[in-house]
């Protein structure tokens, strides 16, 4: 079952519902088809892989304390690397190790990466940094430096966010499964690779190291552009000062910066069954805003308002539950977040959109009451539609793309005798942090205009990164000559920790509809027709075949 550590674009708008399980679709997206019998197979054995994983995690913690045993454990994933296995096999065994962002499982597959890439190909040089960061080059660095060879990076994250519990099929199950693409014009059946990171993004790191297996046999060194791989941690972490990628290039000297010529970014570009090209992806500015509250109770109607989450960088795929807030009626306590398997409300997941507030309504005669906390719930209400306002606003047209930024309030949890409210901004084209922290205040004041709220909040920034946008003339004219279209990444990428590198895309074999959702699959024949192009592209970037 490989490693187990702990477990802890043009969008497309309409969705229909398929009842068995609970599974959304909408055209164009890539599912799993929940009637296959090998589907109903797995899903009858999840509790069973679920005991043998627990399991299974603990004797890999004992092996922590013996380096021989954990290096006998762990290469194993990679094993067949130099024999030559292909990046679906790869997709499937490292979508077995579970590595959800900042647990064990992450750190224990980064050490397995480093030593399972050391193990098959003995001549590369290969390190995990203290980050948790796998930085493997064909020669050694300081011979990149002195000898001032370009270098080409191809980049993917070794982490993923927590699986979701609604799926039927144990989630880090790697199984390929029968699917299906559902358009308006029909379903296409197609196998697919099924478990939490299939998309998101292990069949891109996948890919990417059976690229750097190519180059390291067809005598890769000895080119002028030198490839490097990052493989990086906590990217999907909330907070930038933890990010892999975000300290690798803090610590990496300026001379050493300056030869980064090309990025490859393996992150999901796969729309309605089409392999697309991305060259701009958003900064992400994450802000924690917090109202004092005089922690009084209030007698109230108690109504619960779900919705339908979505990645914070498409809100517009979700459906807010604040859409359900009945008419006319005063709410004098509010809350919303995303649900968690015991019923809570949680601020924890800053990617994800609310699908569900917790509404203290003024009651009516005869209604049955409860107390709540007041909370300044209609301020929440008017700055959630201020926020939906200025993501209407701010559209600018930069090269091949339309980049619209978007402004979103992900909670509004009360802790202690506070309400916390998280706002996730995907800043895009030129709009930069500083501008972005104006947008979100000025909206702010407005909110508290129309509310009529007297408190003084307190903003605090947890994250600000500034987006970035393809600049070069060589990798772009390749993707176009290969008649790929070109989209926004709606997310951001580490790209941005990287301005200096104009050169970048991003192209990845994970399928964009998939982000972060339930059921999460990736199509078996999108990896191997990315690792193809890939491999055509880069042949002629650097000038060998890799074939």
């Amino acid at each position: 079952m490989g490693i187990v550590g702990e477990w802890g674009a043009q969008p497309i708008n309409r969705l229909i519902c398929l009842s068995f399980l609970g599974i959304n679709m909408a055209p164009g997206t890539l599912q799993v088809d929940p009637n296959s019998d090998r589907f109903k197979k797995l899903h009858e054995r999840r509790v069973a892989n679920e005991t043998e994983a627990a399991a299974r995690a603990l004797l890999l913690k004992s092996f922590a304390a013996n380096e021989e045993s954990l290096n006998t454990e762990l290469t194993r994933l990679l094993a067949g690397i130099s024999s030559g296995i292909d990046p679906v096999r790869l997709t499937q065994l490292l979508v077995r190790a579970p590595s959800v962002v900042d647990t064990d499982g992450e750190m224990l597959l980064s050490k397995a990466l480093g030593l399972g890439i050391k193990n098959a190909l003995p001549q590369a040089y290969v390190t995990v940094d203290k980050y948790g960061n796998v930085i493997a080059t064909l020669k050694p660095i300081d011979a990149i430096i002195r000898e001032h060879n370009p270098i080409l990076l191809l980049n993917g994250h070794i982490d993923v966010v927590q699986p979701d519990a609604r799926d039927s099929v144990y989630s880090y199950s790697g199984a390929k499964l029968p699917g299906k693409r559902v358009r308006d014009d029909g379903e296409e059946m197609v196998d697919v690779i099924y478990g939490r990171g299939a998309t998101d993004m292990k069949s891109g790191i996948a890919v990417a190291l059976c690229l750097f297996r190519d180059m390291y046999f067809k005598d890769g060194k000895n080119s002028k552009i030198q490839p490097m791989v990052v493989l990086d941690t906590m990217e999907e972490h909330g907070d930038i000062a933890r990010k892999g990628f975000f300290n690798f290039v803090n610590d990496t000297s300026g001379d050493f910066k300056s030869l980064f010529g090309y990025m490859i970014s393996f992150e999901p570009a796969v729309q309605d069954g089409t392999q697309c090209c991305c060259i701009a992806s958003s900064g992400r500015c994450l802000y924690k805003i917090t109202i004092p509250t005089e922690g009084r109770e209030v007698e109230v109607a108690v109504d619960t308002l779900t919705g339908e989450a979505a990645h914070a960088s498409t809100p517009h795929l979700g459906k807010n539950p604040l859409a359900g807030l009945e008419e006319g009626r005063e709410v004098l306590s509010l809350q919303m977040g995303t649900s968690t398997p015991d019923g809570r409300i949680s601020s924890a997941n800053t990617n994800v959109t609310p699908n569900i507030a917790l509404v203290g309504l003024r009651p009516l005669p005869g209604e049955t009451t409860v107390k709540m906390i007041e909370t300044p719930a209609k301020f929440i209400v008017e700055f959630q539609r201020e926020l939906g306002e200025e993501s209407k606003k701010h559209l600018e047209r930069i090269s091949h793309l339309s980049l619209n930024s978007t402004f979103t309030m992900t909670s509004a949890v009360m802790k202690g005798r506070d309400l916390e409210i998280i706002v996730d901004a995907r800043a895009k084209g030129t709009l930069n942090t500083e501008t972005v922290k104006s947008i979100i205040e000025a909206a702010m004041t407005r909110a508290k205009s129309k509310s009529s709220a007297d408190f003084t909040p307190s903003m605090e920034t947890i994250a600000a990164s500034n987006p970035h946008t393809y600049r070069g003339s060589i990798l772009l004219p390749l993707v176009l000559a290969e008649k790929l279209p070109i989209i926004e990444f709606t997310g951001s990428v580490v790209s941005r920790f990287l301005p200096a590198v104009g050169e970048s895309i991003i192209i990845g074999p994970g399928d964009l509809s998939q982000l972060h959702k339930v059921h999460e699959v990736v199509g078996v024949e999108d990896i191997r027709r990315n690792y193809a192009l890939i491999q055509r592209l880069l042949a002629k970037v650097l000038g060998y075949s890799l074939i």
